[in-house]
């Protein structure tokens, strides 16, 4: 799925901090899904519709937390450490 919206290096190339950017444009793309889920939620109420909408928004948040784990540095000094 992410390899349709970027280009992504070769797997067996990455080093971390190459890792961690591609999580960074995943994560970005996925805020973009939630808000633009959100102004469906937001718009006039049809039930099918605003449960789906409601249920994307839970997939989409259980995601971007993932990734926001996935890029916390595990051990100070980490190679994955960057300024928040």
């Amino acid at each position: 799925m992410l390899s349709s919206w970027i280009e992504l290096p070769s797997v067996g190339n990455q080093g971390p901090k190459q890792h961690v950017e591609i999580l960074k444009i995943a994560r970005d793309r996925l805020v973009d899904d939630r808000r633009a889920t959100a102004k469906v939620l937001a718009g006039a109420f049809e039930p099918a519709k605003s449960l789906r909408a409601r249920r994307t928004i839970v997939e989409l948040q259980t995601m971007i937390e993932a990734i926001d784990r996935a890029t916390l540095p595990s051990v100070p000094d980490s190679p994955l450490k960057e300024d928040r």
